[in-house]
């Protein structure tokens, strides 16, 4: 039988839900997860779990205006760091860019179909 997990641990393990949960991962590939590394049954995954969609569900109530500040800082910052070579960031390199402006485009048009 497994050990009951700490209050921290718990946090930890619900944290690791979060991001499978931002990479797509499916209710029946989370629960497995959470069986086979931490040895907990399907009624804790499934805590863990509705604890983790709560912080999603909370990350997304960012208001619009919000994040279109913060993209839009972010466009101009790649605009600047791509016209002047010199002020690049290391490691952040055109591809990175134009993958992260793909997201940035598909999330726009998530917001626009939520307004609807």
């Amino acid at each position: 039988m497994a050990r009951k997990g700490t209050e921290h641990e718990k946090i930890l393990r619900v944290h690791e839900i979060y991001r499978l949960l931002i990479k797509g991962a499916s209710r029946y590939r989370i629960l497995r997860h959470a069986s086979e590394k931490w040895k907990v049954s399907e009624r804790t995954g499934e805590t863990y779990l509705a604890e983790a969609r709560q912080l999603l569900s909370r990350d997304l109530e960012i208001e619009r205006p919000k994040w279109l500040e913060q993209s839009v800082a972010e466009l101009q910052d790649w605009r600047w760091q791509e016209l002047n070579p010199e002020d690049r960031d290391e490691g952040v390199t055109t591809t990175n860019r134009l993958a992260a402006l793909q997201f940035l485009k598909a999330q726009a048009s998530l917001l626009q179909f939520e307004m609807k």
